[in-house]
């Protein structure tokens, strides 16, 4: 079999993957990943590959789906581990009129995913999330358990040369929002790094 055919079944089986069981009438198709590392490790079956994330079911925006498969392999090669988030809500959220960038009611599709970070520092996820250049908004919460995550959204009011930036930290109150420069200092210190 040639390469350009197995490279097809391969496209095609993450596809299937990838298809689910839909959670809204409103799907996204299931592209594959454009990322070449990320579709030659899913193509040839490389050991260590780093496996497509698992949306759930959601009806995700392409452009999100593929800047997080993107993410994923560039932390997958930074040693890391990057998956989205268990809490509820981390991918889509039935919000009606709320404008957060999760909330499918409101924009037809889900905008924004909550990634955990294992194995790298948060700062590097950050920096690598807007290194892509392909996200509109990057938050840091180095206090999420059971890892620290960062938050990803294509939002249509922001560009990704200049995104909505910040970064929430919980220092036993709750949560609470603040600068992105701030949620990494925090980080820092979390990982031990400070």
């Amino acid at each position: 079999m040639t390469a350009a055919a197995l490279a097809a079944l391969g496209l095609m089986l993450v596809a299937v993957a990838w298809t689910g069981s839909a959670r809204a009438s409103v799907r996204a198709s299931a592209a594959a990943p454009t990322d070449p590392y990320l579709r030659r490790a899913i193509v040839n079956n490389l050991p260590g590959a780093v496996p497509p994330l698992d949306w759930r079911g959601w009806a995700v925006s392409p452009a999100l789906r593929d800047g997080a498969e993107r993410l994923a392999a560039r932390v997958h090669r930074a040693g890391g581990r990057l998956f989205i988030s268990p809490a509820p809500g981390a991918i889509g959220r039935q919000a009606g009129a709320a404008t957060t960038q999760h909330n499918i009611d409101r924009w037809g599709e889900v905008r924004a995913v909550d990634l955990m970070v294992e194995g790298v520092k948060l700062a590097d996820a950050v920096a690598m999330a807007r290194g892509l250049g392909l996200f509109t908004g990057i938050g840091a919460y180095p206090d999420w358990r059971p890892s620290p995550g960062l938050h990803v959204d294509v939002r249509a009011d922001r560009v990704a040369t200049d995104p909505a930036l910040w970064g929430a930290v919980n220092l036993g109150a709750g949560q609470t929002y603040t600068t992105l420069a701030a949620a990494l200092d925090r980080a820092a210190v979390v990982e031990g790094v400070a």
